[in-house]
């Protein structure tokens, strides 16, 4: 009888568990258990949530965090990836975000919003976190640079958008001379 789970023949791992002892297993459930693989089969969605939840927030090794770490970068990364398209992409609001890894601003991909990189061309420094890139026609994805404009805060970009707006976000009607604005 071979055992699926791994190479040792299930009585070899039985004759070695009998040396180290069995803690209360008989032969023949040791023999059933280890016969027993996954082999041809799948986790249920609430056994794979199951096991999930037993290993989160279990400490790990500094020596078994950097295999991890090793592991999830690969060697196909960037320009050496099959599927590489040119290291820029859009989200689905249209803003353009370009690779950038060295980039002090990149998020965990290496990715950069271009926005941020033209309007850093402009200005001869690095955007500040609490800084505003604005397009003025609304464009996310459209990076000229005529079409930007930074501001100082999130509040002032604000701001600039609600000037000329009522509470509920309609654009004030412009009054001649003489007329009052209606309720």
């Amino acid at each position: 009888m071979k055992n699926y789970t791994s190479s040792v023949p299930v009585e070899i791992t039985v004759m070695r568990i009998d040396r180290l002892g069995r803690r209360g297993a008989s032969r023949e459930q040791l023999i059933k258990n280890l016969g027993t693989g996954m082999l041809g089969k799948k986790h249920s969605e609430e056994t794979k949530r199951k096991i999930s939840a037993a290993h989160r927030g279990k400490p790990l090794s500094a020596a078994t965090r950097a295999n991890m770490s090793r592991a999830r970068k690969g060697t196909q990364m960037g320009p050496d990836h099959p599927n590489w398209k040119g290291g820029q992409w859009a989200d689905a609001d249209g803003r353009v975000y370009v690779y950038r890894p060295d980039h002090p601003r990149a998020n965990h991909k290496g990715y950069i919003l271009r926005a941020h990189l033209v309007m850093e061309s402009i200005i001869g420094r690095y955007v500040l976190p609490g800084e505003v890139v604005h397009h003025r026609n609304e464009d996310p994805s459209d990076d000229n640079r005529k079409n930007l404009r930074l501001f100082p805060s999130k509040g002032a970009h604000i701001a600039f958008h609600n000037t000329g707006k009522n509470r509920k976000g309609q654009g004030r009607k412009m009054l001649t001379a003489g007329e009052k604005e209606p309720k």
